[in-house]
């Protein structure tokens, strides 16, 4: 009767892990681009976003947004003209997962507290713990192929402090397109 009970309290925890793995059973990525929005997808149509965000897809690479704009949710972000609708549809079909919003403590698409646990409460600081916590849901564990895309050079300062050996592709310096992000993504594939 013992060994019932024992085998029973190992199966258990054994099932919940499997029925709740089932429901994130989220194809597997060769990395996470998460593109900032203000400075960084303002800039350009919802064509230009369209193809740039098609690049990612095409080489197997999770797409999303990370942002420290108040204003931008799910629920209003395809009422703006720089919105492509493959990032929208990406996320959608993801659950939200790659939406993030850190002045708003969305977090993989949830409102969160998580972001208040964390010492520094700079936005670019949050960016990257939010860059992390989304590649880590989606199996993603190499710093080299989480991407964050961003203008602002005081948000990717402290994007790095959170962790210095992530992916950042820098808008600021020249305006995000194909080439720079395929040279991001390539120190992914290379590994």
């Amino acid at each position: 009767m013992i060994i019932a009970i024992i085998f029973l309290l190992l199966i258990i925890p054994f099932l919940i892990f499997y029925i709740f793995a089932k429901k994130r059973d989220f194809k597997k990525y060769n990395g996470l681009v998460l593109f900032d929005i203000d400075g960084t997808l303002t800039p350009n149509s919802a064509n230009y976003n369209f193809l740039l965000v098609q690049t990612c897809i095409n080489e197997n690479f999770a797409v999303g947004i990370c942002t420290a704009n108040r204003r931008y949710s799910m629920k209003n972000i395809l009422t703006f003209d720089w919105m492509p609708i493959n990032l929208y549809n990406f996320i959608s079909k993801q659950k939200n997962i790659t939406f993030n919003n850190v002045s708003n403590q969305v977090l993989m698409g949830e409102t969160t507290e998580q972001y208040f646990k964390l010492l520094n409460q700079h936005p670019g600081y949050l960016k990257g713990f939010a860059l992390e916590k989304t590649a880590n849901t989606l199996g993603i564990i190499n710093p080299s192929c989480m991407i964050l895309c961003d203008d602002d050079n005081g948000y990717i300062e402290y994007a790095l402090k959170y962790k210095s050996d992530i992916n950042i592709v820098n808008c600021g310096i020249e305006r995000l397109n194909t080439q720079n992000l395929k040279s991001a993504m390539l120190k992914c594939l290379k590994l």
